[in-house]
């Protein structure tokens, strides 16, 4: 019936597997829970449990490996992947996935993040979240592939042996845009429900910077090996527009301008979210010049 499939990397994942068993347990489903941890200091949070299985990488494998390797562990047709920061706060979250399952090869969650503002040092994770991430089930369904997200969603195991995630990714980041577009290229439709997970992971607001910066990364080797195109990142559309004019470091030089002004208080406070976006297209633009 249902593989529940964790990847864990330095996080306590502990009340998430319990509240997942609980809500599985109760439904008299066959199912079986298993997490990966990938070389980190995260330990068993549930040895005692029924239908639960802990399996530790040696080396660090990476997001994409990781959930390879979770795909092939798993035995039932049905697989849920929920990243380990995420928070079931529905009592019903794994019984509204199981009412859909013969309604899509590919089901999508949804992700929520809390509604009462973090504290100031958490709050560009918090305000990034709600903005760009957080949508309804109608919202998503506009742009079913370009909204896919891996941190709460279904799939036949099927589906995922044949469209593996892209393991030469070694870099954080944008893995779920290159599954998005395999499934689109594969013909294989999303469904997107309301069932949001939160998102409890927040980062501190320098840590998400980096982080931000690493996936950019990833996002150019995906253009550089024109595994994606313009038509699968707002930022690569922006980038070749700006290249055909010949005007790119000209916007580089613009926004650094602007930089001293709006960068501390996003910086110390997680404000002015819009200069993040052009912060973002000034560090593709640095990092597509290096290349």
């Amino acid at each position: 019936m249902l593989s529940i499939l964790i990847p864990v990397y330095e996080y306590e994942v502990s009340l998430m597997v319990k509240e997942v068993h609980r809500q599985a347990s109760s439904l008299g489903i066959d199912f079986e829970i298993i997490c990966l941890n990938d070389a980190s200091f995260s330990k068993n949070p549930a040895s005692e449990l029924s239908n639960f299985k802990w399996i530790e990488n040696k080396t660090n494998l990476g997001r994409a490996k990781s959930r390879n390797k979770l795909v092939s562990a798993a035995m039932h047709r049905n697989l849920l992947f929920l990243d380990a920061d995420m928070q079931l706060t529905n009592p019903e979250f794994i019984q509204n996935y199981i009412t859909h399952l013969d309604a899509s090869l590919v089901i999508c969650g949804g992700i929520s993040y809390q509604k009462k503002p973090p504290m100031t040092g958490l709050r560009l994770r918090w305000n990034y979240g709600n903005i760009y991430e957080s949508a309804t089930a109608l919202e998503r369904s506009k742009e079913p592939y370009g909204s896919f997200m891996t941190g709460n969603f279904l799939a036949t195991k099927e589906v995922l042996e044949n469209h593996p995630f892209d393991d030469t990714l070694i870099i954080y980041g944008h893995e779920d845009t290159l599954f998005g577009k395999a499934l689109l290229e594969g013909g294989i439709s999303i469904l997107h429900i309301e069932n949001p997970a939160l998102h409890a992971g927040l980062e501190e607001n320098d840590v998400f910077i980096e982080k931000t910066k690493e996936g950019l990364g990833s996002l150019l080797q995906m253009y550089t090996e024109k595994k994606i195109t313009r038509d699968y990142s707002r930022i690569i559309k922006t980038f070749e527009l700006l290249k055909k004019s010949g005007t790119p470091y000209l916007v580089v030089l613009s926004i650094s301008l602007l930089e001293k002004l709006f960068y501390p208080k996003l910086l110390a406070q997680g404000k002015h979210i819009w200069f993040f976006q052009l912060l973002k297209l000034k560090w593709f633009l640095e990092l597509a010049r290096k290349s």
